[in-house]
């Protein structure tokens, strides 16, 4: 065996990233709740401009959602999401 061989691979492990600004706009846009979709967050936080008929671009539902599932904003929404539940009395 050569010495490559002998060697076991590493591989580097990131730490979670830090959110941009409009990140973190989208995930309070999402906590607050007044929103209806994920769509609609993220075209108010990231300013999207409408269509010609007044509404949200498509390509949005799919930025949005790539953005939503992304770990750290996933624990940030259900985190915050499940504390207020648990102020008002809906979980125990």
């Amino acid at each position: 065996m050569t010495k490559e061989q002998d060697q076991p691979k590493l591989k580097l492990v990131k730490k979670e990233q830090q959110l941009t600004i409009k990140q973190k706009a989208f995930v309070d846009e999402i906590i607050k709740g007044k929103l209806g979709s994920y769509k609609e967050a993220y075209a108010k936080a990231y300013n999207v401009k409408l269509t010609n008929k007044g509404s949200i671009p498509k390509w949005v539902e799919v930025e949005a959602s790539r953005l939503m599932w992304r770990p750290t904003n996933t624990k940030l929404c259900c985190g915050s999401i499940v504390q207020t539940e648990q102020r008002s009395g809906h979980l125990s």
